[in-house]
């Protein structure tokens, strides 16, 4: 009896680390300032998702290979950083189907998700990097659903695009004239 318990023991916890598909991720996101989801992203916007779907389409009666990975059209109402077109797709990576090999669909699912089946007609702020033809949704940047009584995160987002616009393009802190009337830096 003894004999077994290493070596089961070792098998538990070999399988511990072994990939998995079917089970929902969990990813803990850590809290960060507006000045810090600005500063990362590459284009923020406000917007309404006019349409979600699965690309390619899911059949449950018609089983294949392929990974469907779920998408949010989104028409934008403003961009609050960078600029591009008036309606987005944007690509949910916490959420996509595939098959098992007995025909079965099997899903993932991410806590951090920021689109889901329920989000068509919903208003999002949403903090995006990359490029605009090439948009993926990223969990814990900020990108969230508003609604009017989130105005004042709007305007923060505002002040802080427009102070991250005022520094110089080393990030340092602007030159100001001391009082010998040269300029340095704080």
């Amino acid at each position: 009896m003894k004999g077994l318990v290493l070596p089961l023991a070792a098998i538990t916890i070999a399988g511990l680390f072994l990939p998995t598909r079917a089970h929902p991720v969990h990813a803990i996101c850590a809290p960060m300032t507006v000045e810090e989801y600005v500063q990362g992203a590459d284009f923020i916007l406000t917007g309404t998702v006019s349409q979600t779907a699965f690309v390619p389409p899911v059949d449950e009666e018609s089983p294949d290979d392929l990974v469907h990975t779920y998408h949010a059209v989104v028409a934008a109402d403003e961009y609050l950083k960078g600029s591009g077109p008036d309606t987005v797709t944007i690509l949910e990576p916490s959420f996509e189907f595939t098959f098992n090999d007995a025909g079965e669909l099997v899903g993932m699912v991410s806590e951090d998700g920021v689109f889901s089946q329920q989000s068509a007609g919903k208003h999002y702020i949403l903090f995006l990097e990359g490029e605009v033809d090439s948009l993926v949704a990223p969990g814990c940047a900020g990108s969230r659903t508003i609604d009017q009584g989130d105005q004042q995160l709007i305007e923060d987002v505002r002040a802080a695009v427009a102070a991250a616009e005022a520094l110089p393009p080393t990030g340092s802190a602007p030159a100001r004239a001391g009082p010998s009337g040269r300029s340095f830096t704080t």
